[in-house]
């Protein structure tokens, strides 16, 4: 939460956009649920996994047959799941995705309107520099 509190206070200041283009606010809620989700993804080692079949022997046969076709050695397999790291395009989704559930848990927190009041915007600022600030036994944590 505290990152996204962050982000989104790093993007009121410095998120730009053309002159006249509408939609301003739903475009910077778009850029920090995906900036969001991508530091959230990105430490959270989700990977993708796959199942696929891979040949580990060959099997002969007992017999050797006068059909070409039987005497050819058949393979054994077994079944190998392997952890797939997710492509640009399909991590970009679901990188919203997670950035809107975070949304969501700041906004049940601390109220819909923590952006626009500033009273709301110095509790998070107070927040997020405690967070950064080492403390006073000089533990750093």
């Amino acid at each position: 939460m505290l990152r996204y509190m962050a982000v989104r206070l790093w993007a009121g200041l410095r998120f730009q956009q053309p002159p006249g283009k509408p939609n301003r606010a739903k475009e910077l809620t778009y850029f920090v649920n995906t900036h969001t989700g991508k530091f959230v993804s990105a430490n959270s080692g989700f990977s993708k996994t796959t199942t696929e079949q891979q040949i580990i022997g060959w099997e002969r046969p007992y017999i050797i047959s006068s059909i070409e076709s039987e005497n050819a050695a058949r393979p054994i397999t077994d079944t190998v799941t392997k952890k797939v790291r997710l492509s640009h395009n399909s991590r970009a989704g679901i990188n919203r995705a997670i950035g809107a559930e975070v949304r969501s848990a700041v906004e049940h927190a601390m109220g819909t309107k923590w952006v626009s009041n500033h009273t709301l915007l110095a509790n998070a600022s107070d927040a997020l520099s405690a967070l950064a600030a080492p403390k006073a036994d000089g533990s750093g944590n």
